[in-house]
């Protein structure tokens, strides 16, 4: 049942047109180079993949600890501070790019959650595990309309 909430909240997110975000060089400059992953280093252990369209304008950024791959999905005993998480987010895209809010989700399975605001130029997507299993978040997704 677990993987259900990460496939509805990536089938949400997917199906949401993409525009407008900082360029890659806005990045570089912020962040440095990524790493061999493709990966910005935003933060001691938290990591920020970006995906570009034709344009090279930022169509969706993934933001999740860069160990991530050391562990299973769903069991992984390290996540990301939601403080942490949310301060990233604030940075990637502030509250003044993201247009008036149009709409928010919440799904929730057992001790995993996942929210989505949807935004005139923005959707984000964050998955959290519960304070009664030590908090968190897993990931947060941003994509550009």
């Amino acid at each position: 049942m677990k993987p259900f909430v990460f496939v509805i909240a990536l089938l949400l997110t997917f199906f949401v047109p993409v525009v407008s975000a900082q360029k890659g060089d806005d990045l570089r400059q912020k962040y440095g180079a990524p790493d061999e992953k493709g990966r910005y280093h935003v933060r001691p252990n938290i990591g920020m993949k970006v995906e570009t369209s034709e344009d090279g304008r930022p169509s969706r950024a993934i933001i999740q600890r860069l160990d991530i791959d050391d562990f299973p999905r769903w069991d992984n005993p390290k996540l990301m501070p939601t403080e942490e998480a949310q301060a990233v987010i604030a940075e990637v895209v502030p509250v003044s790019k993201r247009g008036k809010l149009r709409g928010t989700g919440r799904f929730a399975f057992s001790c995993i959650g996942s929210q989505v605001w949807h935004y005139d130029q923005v959707t984000i997507t964050v998955d959290t595990r519960c304070e009664a299993q030590g908090g968190g978040t897993y990931d947060a997704v941003v994509h550009w309309k």
